[in-house]
């Protein structure tokens, strides 16, 4: 480095990391062990053996994925793979295409979602759900004042328990009515302009209860 250039850089304050020589080195990823995620997917999966090859090819897909974008994937393989093998597959494969675009808090809605659909209309449009998650997801969400009560039952159990201080239960039905000992609400609800708002509707319901 010359006189002038190193003056420059103290000056700025920024001191470049050198090379044998003199040149700056390139930051790199830390090399990923793809064998070792093979064996964390069998693990998840025990004691199913999936075959080989179609775990190497999700494995391909998710190798170059940041850590953390990896273990957001592997953390919904208990609650996929139990449903079915081939939906578990398929997100993991597909949803290595999008898992950085879905804010984390979002992801355990997306995967109860995209269960719903394959329970409702099978996997090929389960996929969709997983593919465009965007268009058949964000937005949606985003627009829509839609809440499902199973996406808001532990934080409604924990309340009401709370505000009551006896161990109620939740259960569903159109009309909303209670028993003493279990509450009725509606499985979901749409009367109000957003989502934040419904949910709190949920709240008002349990309360008046």
């Amino acid at each position: 480095m010359k006189v002038t250039d190193l003056n420059s850089t103290l000056q700025s304050g920024e001191v470049p990391d050198q090379g044998m020589e003199g040149e700056s080195r390139p930051a790199r990823n830390p090399p990923v062990d793809k064998d070792a995620l093979i064996k964390r997917f069998y693990e998840l999966v025990s004691p199913s053996l999936p075959n080989e090859w179609e775990v190497e090819v999700i494995i391909d897909e998710i190798v170059g994925l940041p850590q953390s974008a990896r273990e957001q994937l592997f953390s919904q393989v208990p609650v996929i793979w139990p449903i079915s093998n081939s939906l578990c597959l398929s997100f993991i494969e597909d949803g290595s295409q999008v898992i950085e675009t879905i804010p984390v808090d979002l992801i355990p809605k997306w995967v109860r979602a995209i269960l719903r659909r394959y329970e409702q209309k099978g996997l090929a449009s389960a996929r969709e759900l997983i593919v465009n998650v965007d268009r058949s997801f964000l937005t949606p969400l985003r627009k829509h004042n839609l809440v499902h009560f199973e996406d808001v039952r532990k934080r409604m159990l924990f309340y009401i328990r709370g505000i009551s201080g006896e161990d109620i239960d939740i259960a569903l039905n159109d009309t909303s009515y209670t028993n003493t000992t279990t509450f009725y609400v509606p499985p979901s609800i749409t009367l109000l302009d957003t989502y934040q708002k419904n949910q709190l509707l949920y709240k008002f319901l349990l309360t008046l209860h």
